[in-house]
């Protein structure tokens, strides 16, 4: 038991890091591994109250693992402090966000290109081409921070650290990343807050 428990610890690991955030999702996999494992041996004895018992643990491992329920979208305050510019937004708590600072490692928050118009004042087009528009310089501080998307080629983000960002009731400095589009079509929320929450 011992060493499997280690060789799971050692999987978590290698999947998720070795970071506080990756603790929650690490320890899960780990119950959830033991609980699959459970019913998978029920299953093969025939056992029906072992089963029962099993997706019920499983159940229980869920409900403790993540703290959302399941198909709940959620939102979060944001604010963004530029010069003597400040925006308030709404941000979708998007656990599958995963973008991170290349530099420092750290969560990036995502906001829409409207965000970017209105506070420093690039346009679409300037997000569309962000290698030319980091070359020209049209605002001190820009930066590319690459990105992978599901059903999409990879690419570049413009990217800038903001002094002052308040997200919940949390406040302080972070990289925030421009999408050349809007993230939402009905306008619900003009941000992602993935790891940064």
């Amino acid at each position: 038991f011992l060493w499997r428990l280690i060789s799971l610890a050692v999987m978590s690991w290698l999947a998720f890091g070795f970071h506080i955030n990756a603790l929650r999702r690490g320890l899960v996999f780990v119950l959830l591994s033991m609980a699959l494992g459970g019913i998978a041996l029920g299953l093969g004895r025939g056992g029906v109250i072992g089963v029962l018992t099993g997706a019920g643990c499983l159940c229980l491992i869920c409900v403790f693992g993540f703290k959302e329920r399941l198909g709940r979208v959620s939102y979060i305050p944001v604010d963004l402090f530029y010069g003597d510019k400040q925006m308030h937004l709404t941000a979708l708590k998007d656990t599958g966000n995963t973008l991170r600072d290349p530099v420092t490692g750290r969560p990036v928050l995502v906001v829409a290109s409207e965000v970017a118009e209105s506070l420093i004042g690039l346009t679409k087009e300037q997000l569309k081409r962000p290698v030319d528009t980091v070359t020209s310089a049209p605002v001190s501080g820009l930066r590319l921070v690459p990105y992978r998307s599901v059903g999409q080629d990879g690419g570049l983000l413009l990217a800038m650290r903001f002094q002052r960002v308040k997200i919940g009731s949390w406040m302080g400095s972070t990289l925030v990343a421009f999408a050349p589009m809007g993230l939402s079509k009905e306008g619900d929320y003009q941000a992602l807050a993935g790891g940064v929450v």
